[in-house]
């Protein structure tokens, strides 16, 4: 019996698709760095304070990491209250499961306050009982601490509880730890038709 659900925040609930590109391309660019696509790529598995000092040292970046993270973060603020998009189906997803009774929790490897800027944006934070970061345990989505204490909190167990991902890492992290697992890819308009199996004894999406 479903009684819960864990969502990944961008990619997953929110289309947040260029935000960090164009947040450290700009500040790359306002100190004369030319963007390494590659050392960007890398940081996409990586918490956002740990991106920021994975992006100085692989850039051997003069300005100090307070500097670079302010400079960063305050062009991200603006983009996650304003630019993001939903994923399409995601409101009919929530209010599917909300009706159902599944509690719901965000995990996420981004700030808390940048998701919790974008859920609101959309008006769909009522839905989210719960944001919990990879930065709370200094952890990334490679454990599963993450999904773990986002089902504790919301009074789940990982058998009880489906996991919603964009990231076939971070779902097969999920996986492994006892999840039920919906990797997903840019729509849920699927899920939400398929939502009323979840309050159904033994059912999967």
């Amino acid at each position: 019996m479903i009684k819960a659900a864990i969502f990944d925040a961008d990619g997953t609930l929110i289309d947040s698709l260029g935000g960090w590109r164009t947040a450290v391309s700009g500040y790359l660019g306002s100190v004369g760095v030319p963007f390494d696509e590659d050392v960007y790529k890398r940081m996409h598995r990586l918490t956002a304070e740990k991106a920021i000092s994975y992006l100085k040292r692989e850039l051997s970046l003069k300005d100090p990491e307070s500097v670079i993270r302010e400079r960063v973060f305050a062009s991200l603020e603006v983009f996650y209250r304003e630019k993001t998009r939903i994923i399409p189906g995601v409101p009919e997803l929530l209010e599917a499961l909300d009706r159902a009774g599944v509690v719901m929790a965000a995990a996420t490897s981004n700030r808390r306050d940048f998701a919790l800027s974008a859920l609101r944006c959309h008006k769909i934070d009522r839905y989210i009982s719960r944001i919990v970061t990879c930065d709370d345990f200094g952890t990334t989505k490679s454990e599963p601490t993450v999904y773990l204490k986002a089902a504790e909190l919301i009074g789940s167990s990982p058998s009880e509880t489906v996991v919603f991902e964009d990231s076939p890492h971070a779902a097969d992290t999920a996986r492994k730890a006892g999840f039920q697992v919906e990797l997903v890819s840019g729509d849920l308009t699927d899920c939400a038709k398929r939502a009323a199996l979840l309050c159904r004894e033994g059912a999967e999406l």
